[in-house]
């Protein structure tokens, strides 16, 4: 790779990283509109993951609110695919987690254009 296709990676990458709202910019953003600490919003935010994992392992179903939308679980059949190189690939029976969102959010979404 050449020094002007890695730099134009890098600028492309920082242009992609403008579209990103990571945890960390979830937990400043709820610290400051709730009046409280990053610490302790961060806190709440891994006590949360840690309880909705353990909801998605134990129940068929997740309703987060009627505005966000849902995780369900569902069997992924047994099935097979076939590699570049031409190989068939079998895979097993599993059990996936598939995120519903709601139409409130749909419809909020279907307003966004990306640029």
């Amino acid at each position: 790779m050449s020094i002007k296709n890695n730099k134009n990676n890098k600028n492309k990458k920082k242009e992609e990283a403008k579209f990103r709202f990571t945890k960390a910019d979830l937990i400043t953003k709820i610290a400051k509109e709730g009046g409280v600490t990053i610490t302790e919003t961060e806190i709440f935010y891994n006590i949360f993951e840690k309880v909705l994992t353990e909801a998605i392992t134990h129940y068929s179903e997740v309703i987060l609110s009627v505005g966000l939308g849902r995780f369900v679980l569902k069997t992924q059949p047994a099935g097979k695919l076939t590699n570049v190189k031409g190989k068939k690939i079998y895979y097993p029976e599993s059990t996936v987690v598939k995120f519903k969102i709601s139409n409130t959010l749909k419809q909020a979404v279907k307003k966004i254009k990306l640029t």
